[in-house]
């Protein structure tokens, strides 16, 4: 889990071990509170590789 601290939120510093969330942090957190809620975070979950490669 990223939420290294538990309590509930992403931080920009627990996000930065995940190379794609660091660098969409500040779309991610929609409401630009700093850090991503649960639900922010559900909605940056990737999705399975598409194989075609687009």
């Amino acid at each position: 889990s990223l939420d290294a601290d538990r309590d509930g939120f992403i931080a920009p510093a627990e996000a930065a071990l995940d190379p794609i969330l660091k660098e969409n942090f500040a779309s991610f957190d929609s409401n630009g509170d700093g850090h991503l809620s649960r639900d922010e975070y559900a909605s940056y979950q990737p999705g399975p590789a598409d194989p075609s490669g687009d």
